[in-house]
């Protein structure tokens, strides 16, 4: 059994949101300084001693001035990942592991509608009297699940030449660009139309499978019901 599999401590979890650490930044890692990474834990002013002095982080470079923490596998990674998602969502692991399980096969049988669908009713099944949501509350959520559902590569804030892409989510043989909105703020139409403004999926164009094969390319316009908290429309292009 994998170390991290006992429990992830719910202080570091909770420590995590206190502080807003987007859980994406843990695929890229954290720049420290000594004093950063090594602090005492009781007067640290982020999460990043505790990670790193309970074995999450590990210095994965050192240029001479700064360090990288970073997870230091994969599958730690994806265990932390896991540990988070009660606490954006709710603390029902056994409905929590079903939806992941479903959203996983629609997405690896390349069913994105069926893959939405579901995501839209785990979402509507949080409690209403949880925290307040936002952007990117939803994007964090989005984040977390697809990290769960391995092999896939998720980028979130993916930049290219004319600006940056909410998500992208890369599979063996497809490549989904995303971009969220608030219902109050812009539609689904409105998120698909920035995709094409912006060329969010140029970077990709040239993107194969593994037989060679282009990948198929899909952009994903989301617009987030704020009354409802939970996706409310959404646009496959």
């Amino acid at each position: 059994m994998p170390w991290f599999a006992t429990g992830t401590p719910t202080i570091l979890t909770k420590l995590v949101k206190k502080f807003n650490m987007e859980p994406e930044t843990f695929s890229t890692g954290f720049e420290a300084s000594l004093g950063m990474f090594d602090a005492p834990t009781e007067t640290a002013r982020n999460p990043i001693p505790m990670l790193y002095q309970s074995g999450y982080l590990t210095i994965k470079k050192f240029d001479g001035y700064e360090y990288t923490l970073a997870f230091p596998n994969e599958e730690v990674r994806v265990g932390f990942c896991g540990s988070l998602i009660p606490h954006y969502a709710f603390d029902d692991v056994v409905a929590n592991d079903t939806f992941i399980l479903a959203f996983t096969r629609a997405m690896r049988e390349g069913k994105i509608e069926d893959a939405l669908i579901r995501m839209r009713a785990f979402l509507s099944s949080i409690p209403y009297n949880a925290e307040h949501k936002d952007e990117n509350h939803y994007k964090t959520l989005f984040f977390l699940i697809f990290k769960l559902c391995t092999p896939y590569v998720v980028r979130t804030e993916e930049c290219s030449a004319a600006g940056r892409a909410d998500a992208v989510v890369e599979t063996a043989n497809a490549v989904y660009v995303f971009e969220f909105k608030l219902s109050g703020n812009a539609t689904a139409e409105d998120a698909l139309k920035q995709i094409d403004d912006k060329g969010y999926l140029i970077p990709y164009t040239v993107t194969q499978a593994a037989d060679g094969t282009p990948k198929k390319l899909f952009k994903i316009g989301v617009s987030f019901d704020e009354e409802k908290r939970t996706i409310g429309e959404w646009i496959v292009a």
